[in-house]
């Protein structure tokens, strides 16, 4: 009985080859990032303040006595400059600015008030010009010596506290962006190339066998009937 040509195993499919899965090296980074950026930034924030406390106090300590209720005081400022106004304790004036384009600056009240020397801040001015400005207080009570210095956050510090919050900013964001880029490519990656995409991409291939015939019948094999065995008398 012939079952037909058996053509034997079908030959499997070999896997394409899968992309090696991204590494955790983005994450620790973006992490480090957004960790120690911030922190570096705000150590930049930190000396910089403290080099404005220490220069603005400098600054004053350097500075020229002027005369309360006295005019004609002159002191050298740059463009950009915050000067205040460093007064004893416990005394108090009425100032006036003139720039060296002879334009007149009315002082403020400072946001605060800092102290350095013996002295505080009682009124500050912005510039707007490097040049002498020409600076006059009238006393509300006795004369007494002032000075006229750059504020304790001076140029320099400021730019460090901008410098700083830049880092902050910068290494925070950079970092961010770094971890959701590689926590997206790992997802992916699992979507595409993990165990359960695998399983349905190449399915495990079965041999196949030629259908199994179903057996012949035959019919049944004919034979005579049985006859009796021969009926004798009985003997006598």
């Amino acid at each position: 009985m012939s079952m037909g040509n058996y053509p034997g195993p079908v030959p499997q499919m070999a896997p394409a080859a899968v992309p090696k899965k991204p590494g955790v090296a983005g994450i620790v980074c973006g992490v480090l990032l957004m960790v120690l950026g911030p922190l570096a930034g705000a150590i930049v924030m930190m000396v910089g303040a403290l080099g404005g406390v220490i220069g603005g106090a400098v600054d004053v300590l350097n500075a020229p006595d002027f005369v309360a209720d006295a005019s004609d005081n002159y002191v050298q400022a740059d463009a950009g400059t915050t000067m205040a106004f460093w007064f004893p304790a416990d005394t108090s004036a009425r100032c006036a600015v003139v720039d060296p384009n002879g334009d007149q600056i009315t002082p403020r009240q400072p946001v605060g008030t800092s102290n350095a020397n013996d002295f505080q801040t009682v009124l500050v001015f912005d510039t707007t010009v490097t040049g002498l400005y020409n600076v006059a207080c009238q006393s509300d009570g006795d004369p007494f010596n002032y000075r006229v210095a750059p504020s304790l956050l001076t140029p320099k510090g400021a730019g460090s506290l901008a410098a700083g919050g830049a880092i902050i900013g910068i290494t925070f964001i950079l970092g961010l962006a770094l971890l959701i880029f590689t926590i997206v490519r790992r997802s992916n990656w699992a979507k595409t190339h993990g165990p359960a995409a695998q399983a349905m991409m190449y399915p495990p291939q079965q041999p196949v066998y030629p259908p199994q015939q179903p057996p012949v019948a035959y019919p049944p094999q004919g034979y005579p009937p049985q006859q009796p065995p021969p009926a004798y008398p009985p003997q006598q």
